[in-house]
């Protein structure tokens, strides 16, 4: 099984019409110039080795086959068909995880976690209240105090 990076992209190429093989034109010029084919159990990581021996010159000038264009394929349908194959793999990857497992938190942990939360809902709640009490009561409460202040202080400058 391929890892999934290299299956999307060979299910990508293969969606594309685009082939891995290399040409019968690409071996023609291997071995023209002194490559041999060599068998994937003596050489797994290459295809081909150069001979000891020397090739035959070539000639001055060979003109090799024009590549073929690469099948006509919209931005769209491209992104259509990577789209897909990121879905589907993405689908099997995580069909294969196991659910995750809650952490095991001790009892004091979870309390204080617990408690924490609770003070925190507290004291928000009670900043609320306090405050809108405030704003309600300490305007009448000062406006009553100057009053009272103002009138103190008028019978103490008037004679009666």
């Amino acid at each position: 099984m391929l890892p999934i990076g290299e299956r999307a992209r060979e299910e990508m190429r293969e969606g594309l019409g685009l082939m891995e093989e290399a040409p019968a034109s690409d071996i023609a010029e291997l071995e023209a110039i002194g490559a041999i084919p060599i068998p994937d159990e003596y050489a797994p990581h290459s295809s081909f080795i150069k001979r000891e021996e020397k090739a035959p010159p070539r000639p001055a000038f060979a003109p090799s086959p024009a590549p073929s264009a690469p099948p006509a394929i919209s931005e769209d349908m491209l992104r259509s068909i990577a789209e897909e194959t990121i879905a589907r793999f993405a689908r099997e990857y995580f069909s294969t995880l196991p659910p995750p497992q809650p952490p095991k938190l001790s009892p004091e942990t979870l309390r204080r976690g617990i408690e924490e939360a609770v003070g925190g809902i507290i004291h928000e709640i009670a900043r609320e209240i306090i405050e809108r009490v405030a704003w309600e009561v300490i305007p009448q409460m000062a406006e009553t105090l100057i009053r009272e202040e103002i009138e103190k202080l008028k019978s103490e400058t008037l004679p009666q």
